[in-house]
């Protein structure tokens, strides 16, 4: 930022520099045109001042020549305030040099901004209409908002100050989307087979020009059907989309410490590979 800036400073000087210095050159044309012309013209008042008959011009030739003498001075004048001013931008602008390159080598010896954590949270809400207010507590004494809180079994269409709830099609759903005020989304097109189990919302980012859909699933424990209408759901997603995906698969794996492997599990390591 510092650096555009000083290009853009440098950019307008030398703009100024290049103007005046047009400037200079018109007014010095000018003048050597207006001098000339105005000697020929005295040379013709003089010639017309030796003869008898014209001898009521003097008066008008010695206004001429004291006129044309004072607009040269000025003229001149007027030059050598605009060397004076060429002067000093040159001045300023070698200054302007040094302090960017001051500000440069700063700029560089300073360690690098560190970006800031975009931290995830998980948390077993276990009925989040008996536990607001945990959830309350942790949002609001630390020093970030999440972006989207991708809740399951929330058993409630509770609300969360300062978020915008998005719920599977059930009085009490199985899963929900809550997003942030200044979010904006729009709502995922969920097939009719996972209604009651998935809600999701794409977010575009204007900056990155990315889009990212985040869908919140809940399966049902010892149930692999599900399984199958999610992965081809999200594989009708188009492929350039993000996927950021949340859920309570109930999908026990080795891999989590369970001592077996049913079906749910081995489905959802097949899809996380």
């Amino acid at each position: 930022m510092l650096e555009r800036q000083l290009r853009e400073q440098q950019r307008i000087v030398q703009e100024l520099h290049q103007q005046i210095q047009s400037l200079t050159e018109t007014l010095q044309a000018t003048t050597t045109c207006l001098t000339s012309k105005l000697v020929q013209l005295n040379q013709h008042l003089a010639r017309f001042a030796t003869t008898p008959s014209t001898t009521q011009l003097m008066p008008l030739a010695d206004f001429v020549e004291s006129t044309s003498a004072a607009q040269h001075t000025r003229l001149v004048q007027l030059e050598t305030s605009i060397l004076k001013v060429l002067t000093t931008l040159n001045a300023q602008s070698e200054q302007l040099k040094s302090f960017g390159s001051i500000a440069i080598s700063l700029q560089e010896s300073l360690p690098p901004a560190k970006k800031k954590d975009r931290p995830s949270v998980q948390w077993n809400c276990r009925n989040l209409c008996n536990n607001k207010t945990p959830l309350h507590q942790y949002l609001f004494t630390h020093h970030f908002l999440p972006h989207f809180l991708l809740i399951q079994e929330a058993r409630a269409t509770s609300a969360i100050p300062g978020y915008r709830a998005y719920h599977a099609t059930t009085s009490t759903p199985l899963a929900s989307i809550y997003v942030r005020g200044d979010m904006l989304v729009e709502p995922l097109d969920i097939p009719c087979t996972l209604l009651k189990y998935l809600v999701g919302v794409v977010y575009y980012d204007p900056c990155s020009q990315i889009s990212l859909a985040l869908p919140s699933f809940y399966t049902l424990p010892v149930t692999s059907s599900l399984f199958r209408a999610l992965v081809k759901f999200l594989h009708s997603l188009p492929s350039t989309t993000y996927l950021i995906i949340g859920g309570d698969f109930n999908a026990p794996h080795t891999l989590s410490g369970y001592p077996q492997t049913p079906k749910p599990g081995r489905l959802l390591h097949c899809l996380v590979q």
